[in-house]
């Protein structure tokens, strides 16, 4: 199987976002999922409210899915493809000349105000989500400069809903498994309610790897 990378040519006016497909290759994906299920089989999956999620103004929990953090659980974090894979990606030519692309508007300081801020991250936090059968997350907004998210779930798909929203600019983002989004944290977002097919076959949700992206002055 071919993995060919696709990206969404979207340039948004109002919410620009990147959206790619086949985010990872073959080789990347099978080890992926060898550290998913790695984390699946521990005691480390916590539930959201037990973490430092996003809450309304009462102090609800805006969202009910498993996570787990794998800066936290791991010891020798240089086996971790989710850890180590993406920031070589991210920092490439390729990929910031994507983010150039479908920030672009109509001259170069503004494209410049996106993609400056975006070049000049220098810390990041990750985190694995799992959505299983009615888990969602309502609308918030992150609290870092950019959001990446992978959407990723076992094939056959055995579920239904889990996309995802750009709330305020009214953007539906179907989950496919393998996807990549990029966006700045400030957005409302939010992500819909799973419905599971078979309910009988664990862990057959929607997985979401997140990183939040972020400056610190040097």
């Amino acid at each position: 199987m071919v993995f060919m990378k696709k990206v969404l040519d979207i340039r948004h006016k109002i919410y620009p976002h990147v959206v790619i497909d086949n985010w990872y290759n073959e080789q990347e994906l099978k080890d992926v999922w060898k550290e998913i299920d790695f984390y699946s089989q521990t005691d480390k999956m916590q539930k959201a409210d037990q973490t430092n999620v996003a809450k309304t103004i009462e102090g609800k929990p805006l969202s009910n899915n498993l996570r787990v953090f794998p800066d936290e659980v791991l010891k020798d974090k240089k086996y971790s493809i989710i850890l180590n894979n993406y920031l070589p990606k991210i920092q490439s030519k390729e990929f910031h000349d994507i983010v150039k692309t479908q920030f672009h508007f109509n001259t170069e300081n503004e494209i410049y105000a996106w993609f400056g801020d975006f070049a000049n991250t220098n810390i990041s936090t990750s985190m694995l989500s799992y959505y299983d059968e009615s888990t969602y997350y309502g609308e918030h907004h992150d609290t870092f400069k950019w959001t990446m998210i992978i959407f990723l779930y076992k094939e056959p798909k055995n579920f239904i809903g889990g996309d995802f929203n750009i709330t305020r600019g009214n953007i539906k983002i179907e989950c496919k498994t393998n996807r990549l989004l990029l966006f700045p944290s400030w957005y409302h977002h939010s992500v819909d309610e799973i419905k599971l097919i078979d309910k009988n076959k664990e862990f057959s949700g929607k997985w979401a790897i997140v990183y939040m992206l972020g400056t610190v002055p040097k």
